[in-house]
């Protein structure tokens, strides 16, 4: 079976049958402990795959995977294990692979696992609040010279037509891109962002390492009056909160800190830094 030709065949099959047979696969691999593979299963991520072409596949006929057809669903499974991006492929063999492999991951995810809801009242609370001390929408568009109001408005038009299941006319994509081009330029990453970003992150992770190794202690503690607490910073951990995953590989940024601190990657300061001063996302707490 061809994998681009997936999308395809599902068309032949019916919304429901598809979501069904994906819940009986879920099931058979989740119990109370997470998620406990056998051999022959398909894996969560070929069935978080499978759903995405499912999602995108316009229907246009009621066949199931019911009896001998569920044949043709395992066949689907296999094709989806069995294929190689050539991005991946080209990328075998150097660290390259981890950065490419994580924000796939971190794309395909992001949609199916999250609960959109939250982030999207988060947002809009952040970013339209207004009080006696501070304006956001003011300081939105200090930030980033364009409105708020502008992402909800693209937002709104590209869940409108993504909602009509309709190939959008590339006339009218190009003049949405060029009405909201200020928003739109925003949504790109190029390979400049991507360092600024490893940058960015890594100077959250020095702030944090400043405050436990250098000012702790000599400008506060918080033990200094209690005798039976014996100081260790192997006792000391923090973490540096994202508000949105970046999805970069965390070595890059631990090697970044290493460079500002002119340290060893193979020292004793490093590997406590790493195991110390953790970075995760705000949805993960």
């Amino acid at each position: 079976m061809d994998y681009e030709r997936l999308p395809v065949i599902l068309k032949r099959y019916s919304f429901i049958e598809k979501m069904r047979v994906l819940q009986y696969y879920s099931k058979q691999i989740m119990n109370i402990n997470g998620i406990e593979l056998t051999s022959g299963q398909p894996m969560a991520w070929e069935l978080e795959t499978f759903l995405l072409f499912a999602v995108k596949a316009d229907e246009y006929n009621d066949n199931d995977f019911k009896g001998k057809n569920i044949n043709k669903f395992i066949e689907m499974i296999n094709c989806i294990k069995e294929h190689q991006h050539p991005t991946l492929v080209n990328k075998i063999g150097t660290i390259e692979f981890a950065d490419f492999l994580l924000i796939a991951l971190g794309s395909t995810q992001f949609d199916i696992q999250t609960y959109n809801i939250y982030k999207y009242y988060r947002y809009n609370y952040f970013f339209t609040y207004v009080s006696d001390k501070i304006d956001m929408k003011k300081e939105f568009y200090k930030k980033f010279n364009v409105d708020y109001n502008s992402f909800l408005e693209l937002g709104s038009i590209l869940s409108f037509f993504c909602s009509l299941k309709v190939n959008l006319d590339p006339q009218i994509l190009r003049y949405i891109i060029l009405k909201y081009s200020k928003a739109t330029s925003l949504l790109r990453l190029s390979r400049e962002a991507f360092q600024k970003e490893i940058d960015k992150i890594s100077n959250y992770v020095l702030q944090l390492y400043k405050q436990v190794r250098l000012d702790f202690k000599n400008i506060y503690n918080f033990f200094e009056n209690d005798k039976e607490v014996i100081f260790d910073y192997n006792n000391c951990f923090e973490i540096v909160v994202l508000l949105e995953e970046s999805y970069i590989r965390r070595e890059l940024i631990y090697k970044d800190v290493a460079k500002k601190l002119n340290i060893d990657t193979s020292g004793d300061l490093y590997n406590w830094i790493i195991n110390h001063i953790k970075i995760c996302n705000l949805y993960d707490i």
